[in-house]
């Protein structure tokens, strides 16, 4: 799989629609963005907002942490060199609990995932919903087996997090703890 790093600063935030276009353009299969500014909620979801329309092929993920190591095939960055950061984050939560169906990860998911991650110090529950909860949905035959699923959300959260293990708690729960 063919990665890149885009490192977003208070000085290129305003260019981030080209570097969008540019990962596009790189053949790039997963971007992963490193924030050197505080991290905010508009700016998450403008970064998976404008990642669905300039580049919907490209698995974009929001480091939660600005220090972790990454081994990328492509690097962008503006005009400047990254700040260095403390990276400290403060947590506001012991435990996160949230819950869906999480069908086809999509940037919504990694919204709600990254603020998860963001506001837990000690752990995440993700609920994973599973086929007898989805069986009343429309064309519930379509959506992904409950393991795939989880599967998914353990990869993303271990991948932005850098800081995550897991467990299965029951069939359709998943618990990540951060250490």
């Amino acid at each position: 799989m063919k990665t890149g790093l885009l490192v977003i600063s208070k000085q290129n935030f305003a260019e981030i629609q080209d570097f969008l276009k540019s990962a596009n353009d790189s053949g790039v299969e997963r971007l992963y963005v490193r924030l050197s500014i505080p991290r905010t909620d508009d700016q998450i979801s403008k970064i998976y907002l404008l990642s669905a329309n300039l580049c919907p092929k490209v698995d974009v993920r929001i480091l939660a942490k600005p220090q972790n190591p990454l081994e990328t095939d492509v690097q962008l960055f503006g005009s400047e060199k990254p700040l260095e950061s403390s990276g400290k984050i403060e947590k506001k939560y012991k435990k996160v609990v949230l819950g869906g169906t999480f069908d086809r990860l999509h940037n919504g998911h990694k919204v709600l995932l990254n603020k998860a991650i963001e506001l837990a110090s000690e752990e995440i529950v993700v609920g994973v919903t599973d086929k007898e909860m989805i069986i009343k949905k429309s064309l519930y035959e379509m959506i992904e087996p409950v393991e795939y699923r989880m599967r998914k959300v353990v990869e993303f959260v271990e991948d932005v997090s850098g800081e995550v293990i897991f467990g299965i708690l029951e069939k359709c729960f998943i618990l990540f703890q951060i250490r």
